[in-house]
Order: C-alpha cells, then sequence, then structure tokens
C-alpha cells in the first residue's frame, strides 16, 4: 500500500513518520466493524379477533375495533346479591295461586299471635279477613247521599264524593273554629269498608294544598248495620295527593269524618278543606 513519508521536527530533532494514504487498506487487516443499527420499532398489540397488527398505546383493533386487552372478568355476585336479584325480578302483579299461596302461608302466623294473646277462634275470625283484604281486588264504593254540619259557599258537601280532586268540601267555619265540624256519607246496602282515602286539602296540587286549611288529626266514626259504632283516630300528613287508611269492618252503613285538630292554612280566613273522601271494599273470594 502506497505510504507517505512526512517530517517533523520534536525539541531539535527530526523525526521521520509515515502515513497511509487514504482509501487504501492493508491486505490482510479486519474490516471495521459496523456501528450499532438504530432499534426498530416493535409492532403493537396483535387484535384477538382478526389477527392485525396494532400501534403501540391503541385500545382497540384499527380494522375491526376489538378490544386489544382482555376485560376483567365481572365480581362473583355474593348470595345476598342473588338472593336480592331474584326478588326484583318477581313479577309485577300476583298470580291467583301465589297470593292464596302467602294467604296460607301468613295464616299460621295470625292464629299463633291470636293464642298468645288468648281465643284461637276469634284470631282465626279476625285473621282471615284481614288476609283477603291484603290480597283480593279493590274497588270503589260511592255513597248514596252525603250532608255535613256546615258547607262554606262554593264548598259544598257533595264535592267531597264527586271523583274530582280539585273541588272540596270545607265548614263555615275557618280555623280552629272548624273543629268539631263533620262530614257524613249513607250507603243504603252494607258492605265491607276495607280502608278510607283521603285527599286532604282544597286540592293535590301543590300550591293550593299549602295555601288553604287542611284538617290534621280527625276522627272516623263507623256504624254498621246491626246498629254498632267503630272509632278510628286518623292523621292526615302534611303532603298533598291520597293518603291510605285501612280500616276492615263489615256491614257499614254510614262514615262520619269528624274534624279534631286543623292548619289554617297561609292566610287568615281561608276554608278548612277536604278535597277528596273515596270508600273501598274487596271482591267476594
Amino acid at each position: 500500500m502506497p505510504t507517505v513519508a512526512q517530517t517533523q521536527v520534536i525539541s531539535g530533532e527530526v523525526v521521520l513518520r509515515t502515513t497511509q494514504e487514504p482509501g487504501y487498506e492493508h491486505a490482510g487487516s479486519p474490516a471495521p466493524e459496523p456501528g450499532p443499527h438504530p432499534p426498530t420499532a416493535q409492532p403493537g398489540l396483535p387484535c384477538p379477533g382478526c389477527g392485525t397488527p396494532n400501534a403501540p398505546g391503541r385500545t382497540y383493533c384499527h380494522p375491526c375495533g376489538s378490544p386489544l386487552r382482555p376485560q376483567p372478568e365481572p365480581p362473583v355476585p355474593t348470595r345476598w346479591e342473588r338472593l336480592r336479584g331474584e326478588h326484583r325480578k318477581r313479577p309485577a302483579v300476583w298470580h291467583w295461586d301465589r297470593r292464596w299461596g302467602v294467604a296460607l302461608g301468613t295464616l299460621p302466623l295470625c292464629l299463633a299471635v291470636g293464642v298468645s294473646t288468648g281465643g284461637a277462634a276469634a284470631a282465626a275470625r279476625d285473621a282471615v279477613p284481614a288476609v283477603k283484604d291484603r290480597f283480593l281486588s279493590q274497588f270503589a264504593v260511592a255513597p248514596d247521599s252525603v250532608d255535613a254540619s256546615s258547607s262554606a259557599k262554593g264548598f259544598e258537601a257533595n264535592l267531597a264524593s264527586d271523583g274530582v280532586d280539585n273541588r272540596a268540601w270545607a265548614p263555615r267555619n275557618t280555623g280552629d273554629d272548624a273543629v268539631g265540624q263533620f262530614w257524613t256519607a249513607h250507603f243504603l246496602t252494607p258492605f265491607r269498608l276495607t280502608s278510607l282515602v283521603l285527599v286532604n286539602g282544597a286540592s293535590k296540587t301543590p300550591g293550593q294544598f299549602f295555601e288553604t286549611g287542611r284538617p290534621t288529626r280527625i276522627t272516623v266514626t263507623v256504624t254498621t248495620s246491626g246498629g254498632s259504632v267503630v272509632e278510628k283516630e286518623i292523621k292526615p300528613g302534611g303532603q298533598p295527593g291520597p293518603q291510605r287508611f285501612d280500616l276492615g269492618i263489615d256491614d257499614v252503613v254510614s262514615v262520619r269524618v269528624r274534624l279534631d285538630a286543623v292548619h289554617p292554612g297561609l292566610k287568615p280566613g281561608m276554608p278548612v278543606a277536604m278535597a277528596e273522601i273515596q270508600f273501598f271494599s274487596r271482591q267476594a273470594a
């Protein structure tokens, strides 16, 4: 290989050096090792659906949209969660066989309670109608006539049983002077009174309900065809809309509703009103 001589003076001495010309190599010299190659980009996860590699960091496959990473398994529900789910899936309307199954199942409990307080026969006599009241279909019973101790103008007695909840009965007196006033419904055919539904106040509309007066405690006096009288105290809630009260009294021929305590309303002199008084019975077994 051609060399080139070069001279250099170092500390007063002449030094001869030879260098190899560029482009020439010794015949037996090894070839220089190549430098490190840049790392190649690794493909992303292959799609479990179509097998196509996707770029790193993707969550869903670009061609088919399948998730690239396995989804976590849902937790195994506990026994209580399974029972609660089965309870929520029950049918909204029970069949007759289910109703009577529940009725027969609760009857021994009612008998046991009656025996503990004395009188198994009396317990059975009271338990069976109560179970029927709970599970048999209900229907409304309209009174044949109504009257009241007094009525304010525009708030006549018949408006409390006309089936419209934006017209009401109210006594002539207002505020605390309305205490003791009453409204009575009469029935020509005796029936079993299973429940009483009240729409308290002048209307179920919140504005009219809170503006006018309304009863906060009433006494319901029920008279039967045999002449017996049953009284029950009821405390209507302070919210608009229908409110149900279970009674369970046989052979009813009249029902009197007496005002024992009232809320006077937002303004003085507002009528103490009851928008609707409804009576319900059940179908015969």
